[in-house]
C-alpha cells in the first residue's frame, strides 16, 4: 500500500493528536471571545458560556465515564438548576491559546495574561485549572489537594506537524526493548489510542506486543509514514463515525474495517455532538442488555437446578404398580383374610409367576381397608409422577425459551426490541428475591456503569464465583479475612478503571469481618484464576496472580441503589 494512502484512526477523547485538533479549533474560534459564568449541572461536566464574534455559544468539558469529551457547542445549555464555578474567569477575554509540547494540555490566556486556564484533557481524569499571573493555582473545576507542577516553558504558540526520519530511527534504537503500543504511547507525540494502534498493527501485519527491535527498516518506514500522515491530516481533518460495538469516531477512514461505510462530517462540533449522542445510545442499550442478561442468567441457573431436583425426585419416587398389585391380591383373596393380620403371603396373580408375594398389612385395618390404602398410595404416586413429568417438560420448554431470549438480547441493538424482550422477563429482581420468591445469591450494585455483585453467604459465594462468574470478570476478597466474594462484571473483557478497583475493594472490605478496621488489604484477580479445591469448605477458593490493594471499608448501601 502506498504510504500516501495510509489511513489512520483518530483516538476518542484521550489522545494528544485530538487535543491538538481541539487546540486548533480554539485558536480559530474563541480568541477574542468573553467567558461567561462557568457552571455545572451534571457530574463531571463543565460549561463555559461564550460571547463575542464566534459562532459557538459555549465551551464544554465532560470528564465523566463512560465517554469523556470536549466540544464547542453552537447552542448553550440552559439548565434549571446549576452550580456556578471558577468565578474569577467571568467576564474575561480569551487573548491566546497555547499547546503543550508533549502533554495533553492546552493553555488559554485570559485578559492579556492576567489569568491562565490550563485544560488537562486526560479523559475521565481530566481537569480545568485556573492560575493567576504569577502562576499560582487559585481555583479548579475538580478540587486538587496540592498545586500541580506545571512546566510553563513547555507551552508553545505553534505545534509540531511532522516528524523527522532520523530522529524517529534514533528513537526506535533507544527504545528497541519496548513493544509497539509502548513505543507509540511513550514517543514524542503520545498518547495514541487503541484504535490507532490496532490500525498500525493491521498495516504492519503484527501485534501491539511486537517489540520495536524486531521491525525491519521497511516496517519502521511504514510506521513513520503512518505517523507523519496522522500529523498532516490533523491540520485539516474530516470526521468519520463508524456505527458498531461500540461506535467509533476517526478523522480518516479505517482500512481495518474493510467495506463498512462511515458517516462523514467536516465539522468538528457536529461530529463530536453526533458521535456522543450515538455512543450514549449504544451505552444505554448495552447497560439494559447487561441487566437483562443478568436476570436471564439467574433464571436459567435456578430453572436448571429445579429440573435436576425434579428429575432426581422422579427417579426416587418409585412406581405405582407394586401397590396396585398388592391391592388386587388382597381383594382376590378376601375370603382367606381377616382383620388383625400384620402380613400375609399370597400367590401371584400373574400367569407366568409361581412365587408367592408377601405383603405387610396394618393389623388395625380390615383387609378391604388395607387394599384401599394400597390403591390410594398407587394413585398418589401416579399423580405425583404425572405432575413431575409435566412440570419437567414445562420447565425444559421455559429453559429453551430463555436460551432463545438470551440470544435475542445478545444480538439486539434495537432499543425498542429490547424493551419488548424485557416484557418476557416475568421475574423482576428487586430486593434479593424475584417475584416468585426465589433467592438470589448476591447483592447487586452499580458504579459508573459497572455491575458489582456481592455474595450473601459462604454457599452463595461458591455459586457466584464458580457458576455465575465469567472468566474475564474481576474477583475481590479481603485478604486472609472471612468475607464475601465480590465480582465486577467485565462484559467487554477490558481492564478495570482504577476508581472501580478501589470501589470494589472497599465493598469487599466492608462485607468482611474487618469492616470496622481503618485500612483493609484486599486481593483481586480475574475469575479465570480462581478455583475451588476439592473437599474444601463452602466459600473457600484458591487464587493465582492476585494483586493487593489497601482500602478503607465502604458501605455501598449508603450512596448507591442496589438490587
Amino acid at each position: 500500500m502506498n504510504s500516501a494512502q495510509s489511513i489512520i484512526a483518530l483516538p476518542v477523547f484521550n489522545c494528544r493528536i485530538q487535543v491538538l485538533i481541539f487546540g486548533d479549533l480554539l485558536r480559530q474560534q474563541v480568541i477574542g471571545n468573553v467567558l461567561g459564568q462557568a457552571f455545572t449541572f451534571r457530574k463531571g461536566e463543565l460549561h463555559f458560556p461564550l460571547s463575542g464574534n464566534s459562532e459557538f455559544s459555549e465551551l464544554v468539558f465532560a470528564f465523566q465515564p463512560p465517554l469523556p469529551f470536549f466540544n464547542l457547542n453552537r447552542q448553550a445549555a440552559r439548565p434549571r438548576e446549576r452550580v456556578n464555578l471558577l468565578n474569577n474567569c467571568t467576564g474575561l477575554t480569551i487573548t491566546g491559546v497555547m499547546y503543550h509540547t508533549h502533554d495533553r494540555m492546552i493553555l488559554m490566556r485570559l485578559a492579556d495574561d492576567k489569568y491562565f486556564l490550563i485544560l488537562q484533557l486526560y479523559g475521565i481524569n481530566g481537569n480545568v485549572l485556573l492560575f493567576d499571573a504569577e502562576h499560582h493555582l487559585i481555583d479548579s473545576f475538580r478540587k486538587v489537594k496540592n498545586s500541580p507542577q506545571i512546566a510553563w516553558e513547555d507551552f508553545r504558540l505553534e505545534r509540531k506537524t511532522e516528524l523527522n526520519w532520523t530522529t524517529f530511527l534514533e528513537s526506535c534504537q533507544v527504545q528497541a526493548g519496548l513493544s509497539l503500543s509502548q513505543f507509540l504511547n511513550q514517543g514524542e507525540m503520545g498518547v495514541y489510542s487503541k484504535t490507532f494502534i490496532a490500525e498500525c498493527t493491521y498495516h504492519l501485519n503484527c501485534s501491539e506486543r511486537t517489540p520495536i527491535a524486531t521491525l525491519d527498516l521497511f516496517s519502521r518506514r511504514k510506521l513513520f509514514d503512518l505517523l507523519q500522515n496522522l500529523f498532516a491530516a490533523s491540520r485539516n481533518p474530516q470526521y468519520f463515525i463508524y456505527t458498531g460495538q461500540p461506535p467509533r469516531l476517526t478523522f480518516l477512514p479505517l482500512v481495518s474495517l474493510g467495506s463498512i461505510v462511515p458517516l462523514t462530517l467536516g465539522d468538528y462540533s457536529t461530529a463530536v455532538g453526533t458521535f456522543v449522542s450515538q455512543y450514549r445510545h449504544w451505552y444505554t442499550t448495552e447497560r439494559k442488555k447487561s441487566e437483562m442478561l443478568r436476570k436471564i442468567e439467574w433464571q436459567r441457573f435456578t430453572l436448571t437446578r429445579k429440573i435436576q431436583k425434579q428429575q432426581k425426585e422422579l427417579k426416587n419416587i418409585g412406581t405405582a404398580e407394586r401397590y396396585r398389585q398388592w391391592g388386587d391380591l388382597i381383594m382376590a383373596n378376601l375370603s382367606l383374610l381377616k382383620r388383625g393380620l400384620s402380613s400375609v403371603t399370597l400367590p401371584s396373580l400373574a400367569m407366568d409367576k409361581s412365587e408367592p408375594i408377601t405383603i405387610s398389612m396394618n393389623p388395625r385395618l380390615s383387609p378391604v381397608e388395607n387394599a384401599e390404602k394400597f390403591y390410594e398410595r398407587a394413585r398418589r404416586i401416579t399423580q405425583s409422577r404425572n405432575q413431575l413429568e409435566k412440570s419437567i417438560s414445562t420447565n425444559q420448554v421455559r429453559l429453551q425459551q430463555l436460551g432463545q431470549l438470551q440470544e435475542q438480547v445478545i444480538h439486539s441493538s434495537d432499543q425498542e426490541a429490547l424493551e419488548q424482550s424485557a416484557k418476557i422477563l416475568l421475574n423482576k429482581a428487586s430486593t434479593g428475591k424475584d417475584t416468585k420468591g426465589e433467592h438470589l445469591p448476591y447483592f447487586h450494585f452499580q458504579s459508573d456503569g459497572w455491575d458489582i455483585l456481592v455474595g450473601k453467604s459462604a454457599r452463595d459465594n461458591d455459586i457466584l464465583t464458580l457458576q455465575l462468574a465469567r472468566p474475564a470478570d474481576y474477583w475481590f476478597h479481603a485478604q486472609n479475612i472471612t468475607g464475601s466474594h465480590v465480582l465486577v462484571r467485565n462484559p467487554h473483557k477490558a481492564g478495570l478503571p482504577h476508581a472501580i478497583i478501589v470501589k470494589a475493594a472497599a465493598i469487599a472490605a466492608y462485607y468482611s469481618k474487618a469492616r470496622n478496621s481503618k485500612l483493609v488489604p484486599v486481593i483481586y484477580t480475574q475469575k479465570k484464576y480462581v478455583s475451588k479445591p476439592r473437599q474444601s469448605a463452602p466459600g473457600a477458593v484458591a487464587v493465582k496472580f492476585e494483586k493487593v490493594i489497601f482500602v478503607e471499608p465502604w458501605n455501598p448501601n449508603n450512596q448507591e441503589n442496589s438490587d
